[in-house]
């Protein structure tokens, strides 16, 4: 089995190591950890004292087979010029960071490069995570990765230009349904006697059922048909929704593709 570095510890690598060790994809002794905070990773060595934690970024590089680089956007730059020269043709990276093409990234990094999108529904088992491989992945490298983010979500390949406007459907969406989830229930409690905990009780687990259809096929205009019968009470909801929401989603996406185009340009200056 592949040794797998892991540089930086925040929510997202943290997710993907437990995901990983939950599901047998990776082995504790397999996982070597680079973090600047020792404290987040003490909880997981209590459990798995197999794994090693690196002093440094080059460390990793030094035995890692593949190197899942978890840090914000505006640090990746850095990380990479800390562990370049280091085995560069022999490491895989995979870079988890938004914003950051893999053509930025081979200007440094001369071997193979992956962008993952995750999701943090892949805590839970489910979810997407979006998948580019640079020019220089060979098949073999492509089909283990793929493999191994397939013990936590379903992976998807996806051309890199539509990073960003899938990244809201799936990578942020667990945000925005919540949300929409939050207000829903917080609307049901101010226009009846029940409590906001009971409104979000049956919020949730109709959600959780309407999911499982669609999912088993059932297309959304069916699904819409079969609850609102013509001239019916649930009828007069949807015609709110049909009439309000198409202006809220399209405003949701104009402005976070506008803040991914700031935070690329910010990203591109640390590679000049």
């Amino acid at each position: 089995m592949k040794s797998i570095g892991f540089i930086g510890y925040g929510q997202m690598n943290c997710m993907l190591v437990e995901g990983f060790l939950q599901t047998s994809a990776l082995n504790p002794e397999d996982i070597i950890i680079s973090t600047r905070t020792r404290e987040k990773v003490n909880p997981l060595l209590e459990r798995y004292p197999e794994i090693r934690i690196a002093t440094c970024n080059s460390e990793v590089a030094e035995v890692a087979d593949l190197i899942i680089i978890g840090v914000k956007p505006l640090e990746v730059t850095g990380i990479l010029k800390e562990i370049s020269g280091v085995r560069d043709n022999e490491i895989h990276i995979i870079s988890l960071a938004a914003c950051v093409s893999t053509d930025l990234l081979a200007q440094i990094h001369p071997g193979k490069i992956t962008r993952i999108l995750p999701s943090v529904c892949s805590t839970v088992g489910e979810g997407i995570s979006l998948c580019y491989h640079h020019h220089r992945v060979t098949p073999d490298c492509a089909r283990y990765v793929e493999e191994l983010f397939t013990a936590i979500s379903t992976v998807k390949l996806v051309k890199e230009e539509l990073f960003e406007p899938a990244g809201d459907m799936m990578s942020c969406a667990p945000a925005f349904l919540s949300r929409f989830f939050l207000e829903f229930a917080l609307a049901g409690s101010r226009h009846s006697t029940l409590t906001l905990n009971e409104c979000l009780e049956m919020v949730v687990s109709t959600a959780f059922g309407t999911a499982l259809m669609l999912q088993e096929g059932m297309e959304p205009e069916d699904l819409i048909r079969r609850v609102a019968t013509p001239g019916g009470i649930t009828e007069e909801g949807v015609k709110i929704l049909e009439r309000d929401l198409p202006a809220v989603f399209d405003r949701l996406f104009e402005t976070t593709l506008s803040k991914y185009d700031l935070v690329k340009t910010r990203v591109s200056e640390t590679f000049n």
